[in-house]
């Protein structure tokens, strides 16, 4: 298993973050997951090798044509950075990258439409229920005999339709921890 690199966050990392909690190789890369130039995969590097020369989206060209990540895979990186606060890199950089790739990683599996020859995010979808709305959380329900409650925090009862979304993936649910673990000034306490 390659070294993931923690800060600053990067698309090397990004893709690397995926692959490792078992997004498919083919579910990330635009065409082929084998390099055709090398025959090898398009992540297979030695223990000394860059995976990828800590590549960002505008120096894509590095890569090897039939590796590149597919659109989704960058716009979810790109969504992220531009969505996570940065501020939370100064106080804590490890925990701003894993943010970053955290919310990346809901991001995609919530929008990315699939390969052609591939269903592992309409798979995902339905695993993880994604596409059922949810507006909110029950605090309470009763019949004439039974009844349940719930304490709702005030941070539940503040949060977006887009926050709320968040709990129904591991990596959204992993990226409010780690903003909400930051304070009140990320809007999640």
């Amino acid at each position: 298993m390659a070294q993931m690199p923690f800060y600053p966050p990067s698309l090397n990392g990004y893709v690397q973050f995926l692959l490792n909690q078992g997004f498919p190789q083919a579910a990330l890369i635009s065409q082929a997951p084998i390099n055709l130039a090398t025959g090898a995969g398009c992540f297979d590097t030695g223990p000394s090798t860059p995976l990828l020369a800590q590549i960002d989206v505008l120096l894509i060209a590095e890569i090897a044509p039939d590796c590149l990540p597919t659109d989704w895979v960058l716009w979810s990186y790109q969504n992220a950075i531009n969505n996570v606060y940065s501020l939370i890199g100064a106080l804590d950089p490890i925990n701003y990258t894993l943010a970053v790739y955290n919310w990346g990683a809901d991001w995609l599996l919530n929008w990315s439409p699939d390969q052609n020859g591939q269903n592992f995010f309409t798979n995902q979808r339905k695993v993880w229920n994604l596409l059922t709305p949810k507006t909110g959380l029950v605090e309470s329900a009763s019949d004439e005999s039974t009844s349940s409650s719930y304490a709702v925090s005030d941070a539940m009862r503040n949060m977006t339709i887009g926050s709320l979304n968040q709990f129904n993936t591991p990596y959204g649910r992993a990226y409010l921890a780690i903003a909400q673990s930051m304070g009140t000034l990320w809007g999640l306490t």
